[in-house]
């Protein structure tokens, strides 16, 4: 599915045996071009992409570790910034760890839109909040969009991925910044317990100039 469509592909729950696995598979001949933090349990997280990686780094003060990079892509004048992100959860984890993470991201998303400049930002992961968490709709107030909102693709329910029900909650988003979804929708990732989230991004060629 991503080998065949997408151009940038973020990962969370990534464990030094899952890094392994996806280059066994190929992985690195379709993206190679990575940044990647693997670690064990379900911390660990990673970037892959079709283009050049320019700048990149981490995001600290979180729980789990959030990567930010800025991707080459042909044509576009001001580099897009991609971020990926997964937050705590508010269970089974203590609430305090999804609060603290939750608090924090709004300024985060402020200076990355700010360091973007008049360049896209485009943040993808598990944030472990739906539509219906006021701290969710706050990240809202930053200049940003929830993709699937955007793209009027719905609730794009991700979570948990069972074979014999369907997901309940959409709890995996992408927010838009300085750039327009035009699609999102969910895919079966197989050995995974959420449904994976494919979002097209149309990002401006000369955001100045537009």
């Amino acid at each position: 599915m991503a080998r065949d469509s997408a151009d940038v592909l973020v990962v969370q729950e990534m464990t030094p045996q899952a890094v392994s696995g996806l280059s066994a598979a190929g992985l690195d001949d379709t993206f190679p071009h990575r940044v990647i933090d693997p670690r064990d349990g379900a911390a660990g997280i990673g970037i892959w992409s079709r283009y050049p990686i320019g700048e990149s780094g981490s995001i600290s003060g979180y729980a789990m570790p959030m990567l930010r990079v800025r991707i080459r892509v042909p044509e576009v004048v001001t580099e897009p910034i991609v971020v990926a992100v997964h937050l705590a959860a508010p269970w089974v984890q203590p609430i305090e760890h999804w609060q603290q993470d939750m608090a924090r991201l709004p300024s985060t998303l402020h200076e990355l839109a700010r360091g973007a400049g008049a360049g896209a930002v485009i943040v993808a992961g598990d944030l472990n909040a739906t539509f219906d968490m006021m701290p969710f709709r706050r990240l809202l107030s930053e200049g940003y969009r929830d993709a699937a909102e955007q793209a009027g693709a719905g609730l794009t329910r991700s979570y948990p991925n069972r074979r014999w029900r369907p997901p309940m909650l959409g709890i995996d988003h992408v927010l838009v910044h300085n750039c327009v979804a035009t699609s999102a929708r969910t895919g079966v990732v197989p050995e995974s317990d959420h449904r994976g989230l494919l979002v097209t991004v149309d990002v401006p060629l000369d955001p100045i100039a537009s």
